[in-house]
């Protein structure tokens, strides 16, 4: 990747990470994820390089709060492969199509969100599928962790839609 895409890269994860917002400047629909998956265990994450195709968006958020440093080091740039309930899909304002998990409390605060992208060079590769999806449908993701560039925050490219509940 020449440095020009790198930096296009990290200037639309900054965007959509840093705007809690859609293309029309409205703010986004928050849901907290079902009550199975907070009750689900926060420690699956395989110790190994392999996927875990159980894991849910909660186990993963999970093992990022236990030591985000750690687990970004571990993990920058391997595919995961997770279950999770919409809370919103939106449009950057780079014109990107983005899943977005939202992350509750005990007391259905949010405290954090697990954003999915496949916006290559600008070019959002899985617009047409996200027409099809709703806040509150269960999906199957299959994305690459690119970090946590603002807090509370995660963030996995080149995802791929799997299985919509």
């Amino acid at each position: 990747m020449n440095k020009f895409s790198k930096l296009a890269s990290l200037i639309l994860l900054f965007v959509t990470l840093g705007y809690g917002c859609t293309s029309d400047n409205q703010p986004t629909q928050e849901l907290s994820p079902t009550d199975q998956e907070k009750n689900k265990s926060l420690s699956k994450i395989d110790t190994e390089d392999t996927i875990d195709s159980t894991l849910t968006v909660g186990d993963i958020y999970g093992q990022y709060l236990k030591n985000e440093l750690a687990f970004t080091q571990k993990n920058e740039g391997k595919s995961f492969e997770f279950l999770g309930t919409i809370s919103s899909i939106k449009t950057t304002l780079m014109g990107c199509s983005v899943i977005v998990f939202n992350m509750t409390d005990e007391h259905d605060e949010v405290v954090g969100q697990v954003n999915c992208m496949n916006c290559v060079n600008l070019t959002d590769k899985w617009r047409k599928k996200l027409l099809k999806l709703k806040v509150g449908d269960e999906v199957k993701i299959n994305g690459i962790y690119s970090s946590a560039l603002a807090a509370n925050t995660l963030t996995f490219n080149n995802c791929k839609l799997l299985k919509q509940q």
